[in-house]
Protein backbone atom coordinates (compact mmCIF):
# COMPACT_ATOMS: atom_id res chain seq x y z
CA UNK A 1 0.00 0.00 0.00
CA UNK A 2 1.52 3.15 -1.29
CA UNK A 3 -0.13 6.63 -0.16
CA UNK A 4 0.40 9.82 -2.60
CA UNK A 5 1.93 13.01 -0.46
CA UNK A 6 2.98 16.64 -1.72
CA UNK A 7 5.43 17.29 0.20
CA UNK A 8 8.61 19.68 0.63
CA UNK A 9 12.42 19.85 1.87
CA UNK A 10 13.08 22.18 4.00
CA UNK A 11 16.16 22.90 5.86
CA UNK A 12 16.56 21.64 9.40
CA UNK A 13 19.60 23.36 11.31
CA UNK A 14 19.49 21.66 14.41
CA UNK A 15 19.98 17.89 12.27
CA UNK A 16 22.16 19.54 9.91
CA UNK A 17 20.40 18.22 7.20
CA UNK A 18 17.04 18.67 4.78
CA UNK A 19 13.75 16.94 5.99
CA UNK A 20 10.55 16.60 3.72
CA UNK A 21 7.68 18.40 5.44
CA UNK A 22 3.99 17.19 4.07
CA UNK A 23 1.79 19.67 2.39
CA UNK A 24 -0.73 17.62 1.47
CA UNK A 25 -1.58 14.00 1.86
CA UNK A 26 -3.58 12.61 -1.47
CA UNK A 27 -4.17 9.52 0.24
CA UNK A 28 -3.91 5.99 -1.09
CA UNK A 29 -1.94 5.01 -4.22
CA UNK A 30 -5.31 3.31 -5.21
CA UNK A 31 -7.74 5.76 -4.10
CA UNK A 32 -6.01 9.05 -6.37
CA UNK A 33 -8.15 11.01 -8.26
CA UNK A 34 -5.76 11.25 -11.39
CA UNK A 35 -8.07 13.90 -13.23
CA UNK A 36 -7.58 16.18 -10.10
CA UNK A 37 -3.89 16.32 -9.61
CA UNK A 38 -3.97 16.90 -13.37
CA UNK A 39 -6.20 20.01 -12.56
CA UNK A 40 -3.51 20.77 -9.91
CA UNK A 41 -0.57 20.84 -11.99
CA UNK A 42 -2.31 22.78 -14.34
CA UNK A 43 -2.93 25.44 -11.98
CA UNK A 44 0.38 25.55 -10.93
CA UNK A 45 1.82 25.56 -14.24
CA UNK A 46 -0.02 28.99 -15.09
CA UNK A 47 2.78 31.01 -13.07
CA UNK A 48 5.82 29.04 -15.28
CA UNK A 49 6.72 30.69 -18.24
CA UNK A 50 6.86 28.44 -21.10
CA UNK A 51 10.32 27.73 -21.06
CA UNK A 52 10.59 27.14 -16.93
CA UNK A 53 7.41 24.58 -18.31
CA UNK A 54 9.46 22.90 -20.71
CA UNK A 55 12.34 22.61 -18.30
CA UNK A 56 10.31 20.94 -15.90
CA UNK A 57 8.50 18.41 -17.96
CA UNK A 58 11.81 17.56 -19.10
CA UNK A 59 13.20 16.61 -15.93
CA UNK A 60 10.10 14.87 -14.83
CA UNK A 61 10.22 12.62 -17.83
CA UNK A 62 14.16 12.68 -18.10
CA UNK A 63 15.88 13.88 -15.27
CA UNK A 64 18.45 16.77 -15.83
CA UNK A 65 19.58 14.82 -19.21
CA UNK A 66 17.60 17.29 -21.35
CA UNK A 67 18.08 20.99 -21.13
CA UNK A 68 15.72 23.35 -22.76
CA UNK A 69 17.60 25.68 -25.34
CA UNK A 70 15.33 27.50 -27.10
CA UNK A 71 12.42 27.08 -29.53
CA UNK A 72 11.22 28.17 -33.00
CA UNK A 73 8.30 28.64 -34.92
CA UNK A 74 8.29 25.91 -37.48
CA UNK A 75 6.25 26.34 -40.57
CA UNK A 76 3.92 23.72 -41.50
CA UNK A 77 5.96 23.09 -45.17
CA UNK A 78 9.12 22.24 -42.89
CA UNK A 79 7.08 20.02 -40.57
CA UNK A 80 5.21 17.81 -43.67
CA UNK A 81 8.36 17.69 -45.31
CA UNK A 82 10.13 16.32 -42.53
CA UNK A 83 7.43 13.66 -42.02
CA UNK A 84 7.73 12.93 -45.19
CA UNK A 85 10.93 11.95 -44.67
CA UNK A 86 11.03 10.51 -41.31
CA UNK A 87 7.89 8.03 -42.80
CA UNK A 88 10.17 7.37 -46.28
CA UNK A 89 7.19 8.52 -48.19
CA UNK A 90 9.25 9.17 -51.10
CA UNK A 91 11.43 6.53 -51.00
CA UNK A 92 8.21 4.27 -51.26
CA UNK A 93 6.58 6.14 -53.98
CA UNK A 94 9.95 6.51 -56.05
CA UNK A 95 10.23 2.36 -55.83
CA UNK A 96 6.39 2.11 -56.77
CA UNK A 97 6.74 4.23 -59.77
CA UNK A 98 10.01 2.17 -60.46
CA UNK A 99 8.60 -0.67 -60.56
CA UNK A 100 5.13 -0.23 -62.03
CA UNK A 101 4.98 -1.09 -65.44
CA UNK A 102 2.01 0.92 -65.49
CA UNK A 103 3.25 4.15 -64.43
CA UNK A 104 4.41 6.09 -67.83
CA UNK A 105 7.73 7.27 -67.81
Amino acid sequence: MRYIQLAHNEWDPVAKCAKARVLYNFGRDEDLDVAALKRLVSSINRFLSPKEALEARGKVEHGDALKFVFSRPCCGTWFLNELWKQREFDFTLKNYWLNDSTVSR
